[in-house]
């Protein structure tokens, strides 16, 4: 994986930022010697093609920037009157979506501070993602070329560390982190059909830490440790999108699926065309209005010992012990729905009701070093873990049922629905309506204790060989548990057109109790389930490791693991993990360097047949045989797969090949093997070149290329992603003018296309782009 991010860095060296380091002996004010970098310039962007994928992609866009600026002030002679050592460098301002300053300042002997601010520009819209596809022979046919799961989301991140008397043998440590998310962003909610909603997404975490070490010891350290932290969750969702209307003129949402041969959201969702906007039929799944929002106040303190120490001759020992309380809760959430569900003729939600939970840690490790020679090591580590989130959500929802959007919800009264309760203004339920009133408290426990011990022989045969051997036991103990007592009161009335009445019989009240005035309160019903899963696993753990030449290295990992039991379906009980990595210098300027990287995971019991790998390959050249030129090279290939048994319905739709009937009680009627293949290229090179002094030249180019292939339900989706090409040559030019003062020209092309986009999905707007991006600087450095 170093190798792909390796890749993406390459990828975009022309664009990003730079921040160069102070240069030459840099001037003395005072008892300082000071260096300075500031690189400032501009950026040209021409882009064709997706402007959305563009700026989920790259997100970079014309306009002066703050390249770099670095600022390094040292003492002459540790005696600075406030500081003796300050760094500082920040870039990105100016527009980019990264905006990063830091600052670190020390005192010999007295403190060492560093400051970090860093704000992310997040912009997320890849129109696959929750995307319904609508076909184009719905009638309206409406194309949706947004994703229902777009963000654009800011992150302003500080952090803060301050160390005192860094250098004596008690010191104190105070820590800061704030970390605020916000921005708008899309969701959906389904309720009879699927409603895009306005995501205000804001969340906002602090955390604070104080510190102190002893050593009071020799060669020993102590460590105490106090968090605090506390994170607030103010994220609302709204529907705003009402791009239809009534007969009466009233707007109306009629949701983002359109597939009306499969009655999305309805045969004929619109009865008019020529009105403006468009006429929605009122008996159709659709939207008047919905909101939900709950505010999540979340405090967890934490405590931390730990130590490390080599007090005693040929023996390291170390160990943590941690404890943290969390509680979290919401005190108000509110869903209000408003509209109309054929199904079940509702046309009024009205949800609310208090949540909480708690969430109790324990942590704690020990490990032991005993070097028995100076050839052999033995190592042992226990580890101890343990959480319980217990949770309970008490509810109450609140029914009202129509029999259309032009017909107002009716509100159930005894005057107004006597017996035999056919009445019209009787509520109209049919045998779907829930209950009129539900209330529900919803108790849920998950918790884990784990154990584990990992012991190590490792054996050095001479300094060219090595190895070791070595045995990983690992005990879960997994439980939860689901409580659930529900109660519901069921008002009588009657379906239209029907002289028999519904009365309350429906749901818990198909056989009543009914009171004289036909209502039916049904008893509590109390749902318990438990669960508690042990799972055992041993691993055998296994590494060599040569030194045949100081100019050749290799070092070989192993571990293979088998479980007695698994918690989910696609967690291993057997897995088998090989690395191995070598590098040569044949000379000093010049290094070759490979990794091999091979994860295989089985859990195949019967009606499961999970099978996966990821298969990573890498290999990277340097060359640096003189100051004027260098070379780069890297590649990476990751062959990723796996399968899985699933269950699902299509409806009426045609099964795909394969499909047989699922042999799974209760599920849904179709089974087939879910499949995922991925086959991935990750590659760049580039060379740096000085032809004369004053020029420095650097020319490369990085390509993504992908193939892959998966189970595909809906016969409208394309496989996206798992085809595609990402080609990014790039160039840089910078001409020294003076000592400290040169200029900087770099050149980025990007060239993202899918391979499978023709055709292109019918309404889908092709998710390629291409371009330039041009930097123009000017560095100023003494």
């Amino acid at each position: 994986m170093l190798a792909q991010f390796t890749v993406v860095a390459r990828a975009q060296q022309p664009t990003q930022h730079s921040a160069d380091q102070p240069t030459g002996e840099g001037i003395n004010i005072g008892d300082y010697n000071v260096k300075q970098s500031v690189e400032f310039g501009g950026r040209i962007t021409s882009f064709t093609g997706n402007d959305q994928v563009y700026a989920t992609y790259v997100n970079l866009a014309s306009g002066p920037r703050l390249f770099g600026q670095t600022l390094e002030m040292r003492s002459l002679d540790n005696k600075g009157p406030l500081f003796d050592d300050l760094f500082t460098t920040s870039f990105g301002y100016g527009g980019d979506p990264n905006n990063v300053s830091i600052l670190r300042v020390s005192k010999n002997k007295w403190y060492n501070f560093d400051a970090t601010f860093r704000r992310d520009r997040n912009y997320w819209d890849y129109n696959l993602l929750a995307n319904p596809l609508n076909p184009s022979n719905s009638v309206p046919f409406v194309p949706i070329t947004l994703s229902p799961h777009l963000f654009q989301l800011s992150r302003d991140m500080t952090l803060l560390n301050l160390t005192m008397l860094p250098e004596s043998r008690v010191r104190f440590r105070l820590g800061y982190l704030h970390n605020n998310s916000y921005g708008p962003s899309d969701s959906s909610v389904h309720e009879g059909t699927d409603a895009l909603l306005f995501q205000g997404a804001k969340t906002t975490a602090d955390t604070y830490r104080v510190g102190v070490d002893f050593r009071i010891l020799p060669r020993t350290n102590f460590s105490y440790d106090q968090y605090y932290s506390y994170t607030k969750g103010d994220t609302s969702y709204l529907d705003q999108n009402f791009f239809y209307r009534l007969s009466n003129g009233t707007p109306v949402d009629l949701g983002v699926p359109f597939n009306t041969p499969s009655s999305q959201p309805c045969a004929t969702p619109v009865v008019s065309f020529t009105t403006t906007p468009q006429t929605a039929n009122p008996t159709c799944n659709a939207y008047l209005a919905y909101q939900r929002g709950g505010p999540v106040r979340t405090s967890i303190p934490t405590e931390q010992f730990s130590f490390q120490s080599r007090y005693f001759k040929n023996i390291d020992i170390s160990g943590l012990f941690g404890y943290s309380s969390g509680i979290s809760t919401v005190n108000n959430y509110q869903e209000f729905y408003q509209g109309f569900t054929s199904k079940s003729n509702l046309g009024i939600s009205a949800t609310s009701g208090p949540a909480a939970a708690n969430r109790v840690s324990v942590t704690a490790d020990a490990a032991a070093t005993w070097y028995a020679t100076e050839k052999f090591r033995i190592i042992d580590e226990f580890i101890f873990s343990d959480f319980r989130i217990p949770g309970q959500f008490s509810s109450i929802d609140n029914l009202l049922f129509t029999t259309s959007l032009l017909v107002a919800p009716v509100i159930y009264t005894r005057a107004a629905c006597p017996p035999p309760f056919t009445a019209a203004t009787c509520p109209p339920h049919n045998s779907s309506s829930a209950a009129d009133v539900a209330t529900a408290v919803s108790s849920r426990f998950l918790g884990q204790d784990i154990k584990s011990n990992t012991i190590q022989f490792q054996y050095d045969f001479n300094k060219q060989y090595g190895g070791r051997l070595g045995y990983l036991y690992r005990h879960r103990n997994i439980e939860q548990s689901d409580l659930e007592i529900s109660g519901g009161t069921y008002y009588p009335g009657t379906a239209p057109g029907l002289t028999t009445p519904v009365n309350a019989a429906r749901g818990a009240c198909v056989n009543g109790p009914f009171d004289a005035n036909g209502v039916c309160t049904a008893p509590t019903a109390t749902a318990f389930d438990t669960e508690k899963t042990l799972i055992n696993e041993n691993t055998l753990l296994l590494g060599l490791w040569a030194r045949p030449t100081q100019k050749l290295r290799f070092r070989y990992d192993m571990e293979l693991m088998y479980a007695d039991k698994t918690f989910t379906r696609l967690s291993p009980r057997q897995y088998q993990l090989y690395k191995l990595r070598g590098s040569y210098t044949p000379t000093p300027w010049a290094n070759i360097a490979g990794s091999v990287n091979i994860y295989e995971i089985r859990n195949n019991v019967t009606q499961i047949n999970y099978l996966s790998h990821n298969r990573n390959y890498a290999l990277t050249v340097t060359l640096n045989p003189s100051p004027k030129w260098s070379w780069d090279f890297g590649y990476t290939y990751n062959d990723v797969f796996s399968q899985d048994n699933i269950c699902y319905s299509i409806g009426s739709a045609t099964p795909p090949p394969g499909s047989v009937a699922c042999a799974l009680p209760g599920a849904s009627p179709l089974e087939a093997l879910s499949y995922y293949i991925s086959k991935m290229n990750y590659g760049f090179t580039d060379i740096t070149w000085q032809p004369v002094p004053r020029l420095h030249l650097t020319l490369g180019y990085a390509i993504d290329s992908t193939t892959g292939s998966t189970l595909i339900l809906n016969p409208n989706s394309p496989s996206g992603p798992l085809d595609y090409n990402y080609n990014r040559p790039y160039g840089t030019v910078t001409f020294d003018v003076a000592k400290g003062v040169a200029f900087r020209g770099g050149w980025g092309f990007y060239d993202y296309y899918e391979k499978n986009e023709t055709p292109v999905v019918t309404g889908i707007p092709s998710r390629s782009f291409r371009g330039n991006l041009v930097n123009l600087s000017m560095i100023y450095s003494f």
